[in-house]
């Protein structure tokens, strides 16, 4: 039977680890962590919070079957703890976001950061949702899939070429299980601009002890929040133009209102900017994944794709 599992169910969880560097990061918190991270989490979208009012008991069952399959196939493939500890990082860092990009207003003021449901995670590549509220106007909202990569890229590689190639066929991010913390509406949103945001190991752990120890004045102004918003522009800028030069107005549109709100965000944070960076970002270039992203949407050609895939 065919319960429309991708061919390559792992394609949202990295699966390499630089042994190395986690060994010697062994004296961080993780349990902590983890535990904090399940109370986040706690309030991810729900599907059966659907049941009837948007969806009927057997779609969301269906989905929920859906769920049940891939994350059974991964339970299959059987890993070892390391390659367990990457997909929990990548888990923590979610937390992160979602917690911190709203207390520290990572992404500004009246910015939602929403967890997605686990059918979203698994059968949209979205992550987390965040959703910007400006001035009464409607709503917009952006997808996110959260990487964390330890020593590969390709996993990168290959989510930062989805978006592309959505780009160019007219296609963005469609989210099923969606739950506005501003309004209250409940049901699916289409035509989602979509982006990548990760950071490297060392990154993570760093920001995983301010986080575990709650130094929320560290939270406030630590850089990886312009390291975010940079990757998430980088891209926006790029994808836009890539769909113009394919004449798909529509998302070009779609990316164009994203950018139009990142560069508000941009404005209103460059004094804390200028504060936490100084005069330059070198900060930002250690971060091998932030290299890479900001690499990628670099070497973006709208007429011939990724010339080069530089670190």
């Amino acid at each position: 039977m065919n319960w429309g599992i991708e061919k390559n169910p792992r394609a949202k969880l990295e699966r390499t680890a630089d042994r190395s560097e986690w060994a010697s990061d062994r004296n961080l918190d993780f349990e902590s962590a983890k535990k904090k991270k399940e109370k986040v989490f706690k309030d991810a979208v729900k599907e059966k919070d659907f049941v009837g009012k948007v969806y009927s008991k057997e779609e969301v069952e269906k989905d929920l079957n859906y769920v049940k399959q891939i994350e059974e196939a991964f339970s299959r493939e059987g890993k070892d703890e390391e390659a367990e500890n990457v997909v929990e990082m990548a888990h923590i860092f979610e937390a992160i976001i979602c917690e911190e990009g709203e207390l520290a207003d990572w992404f500004g003021e009246n910015v939602m950061v929403i967890k997605s449901a686990r059918y979203d995670d698994l059968k949209n590549g979205v992550d987390l949702i965040i959703e910007f509220n400006d001035s009464g106007e409607e709503d917009s909202h952006l997808a996110l899939a959260v990487d964390v990569t330890f020593a590969g890229f390709e996993k990168l590689h290959e989510k930062l070429d989805g978006i592309k190639n959505d780009a160019e066929d007219g296609k963005l991010s469609y989210v099923k299980y969606f739950k506005s913390e501003e309004s209250g509406f409940k049901g699916d949103i289409k035509g989602v601009p979509k982006t990548v945001i990760g950071a490297d190991s060392r990154t993570l752990y760093k920001l995983m002890d301010l986080w575990v120890n709650e130094k929320k004045a560290s939270l406030e102004n630590h850089p990886v929040q312009f390291m975010i918003l940079d990757q998430i522009m980088a891209q926006l800028v790029k994808f836009k133009e890539l769909a113009e030069a394919r004449k798909k107005t529509f998302i070009a549109e779609k990316y164009d209102k994203a950018i139009k709100i990142m560069e508000k965000i941009l404005g209103e944070k460059q004094g804390l900017r200028e504060d936490v960076l100084g005069e330059n970002d070198l900060v930002l270039t250690n971060d091998k994944v932030h290299q890479a992203i900001m690499s990628y949407a670099e070497n973006l050609n709208a007429k011939q794709g990724p010339r080069t895939w530089k670190y």
